[in-house]
């Protein structure tokens, strides 16, 4: 997966059909100064690669949280 134009990662929470907790990453193309960005999930096949990623920069989410926190990637990233 690219990372050329994502600027934000977070792990979220997603209930499926059945009603388990999925955690799920997601990310945003967003701007880095907005404020709100909107967020998008990741492919099934790039979920294991972004959620390393992710605890690689510092992110994480509690066990009792719903979303975790929102990581914001540098410009300089490859």
């Amino acid at each position: 997966m690219k990372l050329d134009h994502i600027h934000f990662i977070r792990e979220i929470i997603i209930k499926d059909k059945r009603g388990r907790k999925i955690p799920t990453m997601q990310i945003s193309y967003a701007k880095p100064s907005e404020v709100q960005p909107k967020f998008q999930t990741v492919p099934s096949k790039y979920q294991k690669e972004m959620r390393i990623l992710y605890q690689d920069m510092g992110g994480g989410r509690l066990k009792e949280w719903l979303v975790g926190i929102t990581i914001t990637i540098p410009h300089s990233m490859p």
